[in-house]
């Protein structure tokens, strides 16, 4: 299948890096971001790179619960239990732990009917109404064995069937979509820590065509054309690995010019700028006091390297402010918040 055969050469590139955990943690932000999107929150990337260097601040504050969640969301796809322990109400405690608001519902499966369908619909007309909440713990019980069969399937197939079962589920209240799309990574990554399967980011595919994709979803429901389903899904694949090798691509090109500049610009200070710059892929945010880390340096030496980044236009100052300064990588920031909002 050649979604197999597209995972297995995003593995190799992804191996191929000098920094695939930071590739891994980026792309997991990126994917927590783009499923805010999805579920009708809007907040920038670099707001929530922010809160992952800072946590609560001033600028922020107005977004603290969507920031935090989305955070821990990451957390959950970087530290993904095994196939055998993917419990999805134990999931969704870790997704909405001490997230205001919606802590009390954190992995309890929801207790009343819902529907879904356009506004203004109701349980009579919507177009789909998933299963009452007195059979959900024995369809969850049901979905659950399947992932532990993930062996006996073909890795592609079984996230398919997985991630179709999870969303017409609709288990919870609040987060059910976000789960389905955690449980698609899981069932598609391999034991090896660093597995390509979190660089897919089904949610920044799918915002860019969401009608499309849940249309497709109805579609099965109704006429049960699991192939085609199957079929469309394989290509979905295909699509995020090849937007996921673009994005290594593009970050590994940026760092070699990035190289070639400062080794131009800033001869005698290349080893510390470096060091500072080649965290970046993980983290495009940095404070003062995290680069005087980076580089093994005082603060006033990381100061003096960050300003010179700044005047080479390899670093922005985004705060304002003249102390407790924030500074981005302009160039991954764009390209980054590109790919999360087109």
């Amino acid at each position: 299948m050649d979604a197999e055969r597209s995972l297995g050469r995003l593995q190799g590139l992804l191996e191929g890096t000098d920094w695939p955990r930071d590739l891994l943690r980026l792309a997991a932000l990126q994917e927590a971001a783009a499923s805010a999107r999805l579920e009708g929150g809007h907040f920038p990337l670099s707001d929530l790179l922010w809160w992952e260097l800072d946590g609560r601040v001033n600028e922020l504050r107005s977004n603290t619960g969507a920031l935090r969640l989305a955070s821990q969301h990451a957390s959950v796809l970087l530290n993904r239990p095994q196939a055998s322990k993917q419990d999805l109400e134990a999931l969704h405690q870790s997704l909405y732990r001490n997230v205001r608001g919606r802590d009390g519902e954190a992995g309890r499966l929801r207790t009343s009917l819902i529907w879904l369908g356009p506004k203004g619909s109701t349980a009579q007309d919507a177009p789909y109404v998933p299963p009452a909440p007195e059979q959900l713990h024995q369809h969850v019980g049901s979905l659950s064995e399947f992932l532990k069969q993930a062996s006996d399937w073909p890795r592609v197939v079984h996230a398919a069937l997985s991630y179709y079962q999870a969303e017409s589920l609709q288990p919870f209240l609040d987060g059910s979509g976000r789960i389905a799309r955690i449980l698609l990574v899981n069932s598609l990554a391999d034991e090896d820590a660093h597995s390509s399967a979190v660089l897919l980011r089904p949610s920044l595919l799918w915002t860019k065509n969401t009608a499309q994709h849940f249309g497709q979803l109805q579609m099965l429901r109704e006429h049960g054309s699991f192939e085609t389903w199957i079929s469309v899904f394989a290509k979905s694949i295909e699509q995020s690995c090849s937007e996921a090798a673009e994005l290594i691509n593009r970050v590994t090109a940026w760092l070699a010019q990035t190289r070639r500049k400062v080794s131009e610009e800033l001869p005698n200070q290349r080893h510390i700028a470096m060091a500072i710059l080649g965290a970046l892929p993980g983290q495009p945010l940095l404070s003062i006091e995290s680069a005087a880390n980076l580089c093994n340096r005082n603060f006033a030496n990381a100061n003096i390297v960050v300003q010179r980044l700044v005047g080479l236009g390899l670093l922005r100052e985004i705060t304002g402010r003249r102390r407790n300064r924030r500074f981005v990588a302009p160039f991954l920031m764009h390209a980054l918040e590109e790919e999360v909002t087109q």
